[in-house]
């Protein structure tokens, strides 16, 4: 075998696994696509796309407290459900999106209406960052309730980190 028809052979074989890549290349991609999308979805579907990232502040100053969820109705709430202690209106088709709390008003001498605080030892998307919008009844003491749309589901949490930012 001549050199000159040594580069051509290998010259053609390149050409021909370059071209059949290209071909293949957009379907890849495709599929890739189709592939993240899924996922994405699913992902946002059951509320995972939330990422807590450690906290830049001082969370060394906390309390410890107990944590449950209420929903914005007449049963879970006063006759105005839809109205904070603090005045503001709670949109119910944004409800997850607005991560809003009720704290007990033994904690209301600590975190005042508006502020934010920082909510651990939870996980399960609870924790992170919050908005304190609405005060518990008075016979409740060192707890703070999560505000959740009705699709999502509750518990009693113990145990949990509440602080300022």
């Amino acid at each position: 075998m001549k050199i000159s028809t040594f580069f051509i052979w290998i010259y053609g074989i390149s050409f021909i696994s370059l071209s059949k890549i290209k071909q293949m290349k957009n379907r890849i991609i495709i599929i890739f696509v189709i592939v993240c999308l899924l996922l994405s979805a699913s992902i946002n579907h059951i509320g995972l796309y939330r990422i807590t990232l450690k906290p830049n502040f001082d969370t060394t100053v906390y309390h410890n407290v107990t944590a449950t969820c209420y929903r914005a109705n007449v049963n879970e709430c006063d006759s105005s459900p839809l109205l904070t202690a603090d005045g503001s209106y709670i949109d119910t088709n944004r409800v997850d999106e607005l991560r809003w709390i009720a704290i007990s008003r033994d904690l209301n001498k600590v975190y005042k209406m508006g502020e934010k605080v920082y909510v651990s030892g939870i996980g399960n998307g609870y924790d992170g960052i919050w908005t304190v919008h609405d005060r518990m009844n008075k016979r409740f003491k060192k707890k703070i309730d999560f505000l959740i749309s009705k699709a999502k589901m509750g518990g009693l949490f113990k145990n949990v980190k509440i602080s300022k930012i």
